[in-house]
């Protein structure tokens, strides 16, 4: 849990600070079975959703944090398990690939 304080205090938006802070309850709940500094989101859009670990630096991304709002939005942030985001597959790994390339992770 000490990871996602650390991740939720190094965001620096204002627009993605309230949204950091709402989800660290529901990311303690998506740790379980997640490696350290790592949580499970599902991209919940299209015909098959697909699960994804991610790693907490993706609390960075505009683009990502974008979808924690609308997934906040649309499905709350009050039931177990892993964070279900408004996306398709294909999105959230296009987000993913990015941040990797960009920072080389």
């Amino acid at each position: 849990m000490a990871e996602v304080a650390a991740a939720a205090k190094s965001v620096k938006t204002k627009k993605g600070s309230g949204v950091i802070k709402r989800v660290m309850g529901k990311l303690e709940a998506s740790l379980r079975g997640a490696r350290c500094g790592y949580f499970v989101v599902i991209a919940a859009a299209g015909d098959e959703p697909r699960k994804f670990v991610v790693g907490l630096d993706l609390l960075n991304d505009p683009e990502f944090l974008v979808l924690l709002k609308q997934a906040e939005e649309e499905f709350g942030f009050k039931h177990e398990g892993a964070l279900a985001l408004p996306c398709q597959p294909e999105e959230l790994q296009r987000i993913i690939w990015k941040r990797k390339n960009l920072h080389g992770c």
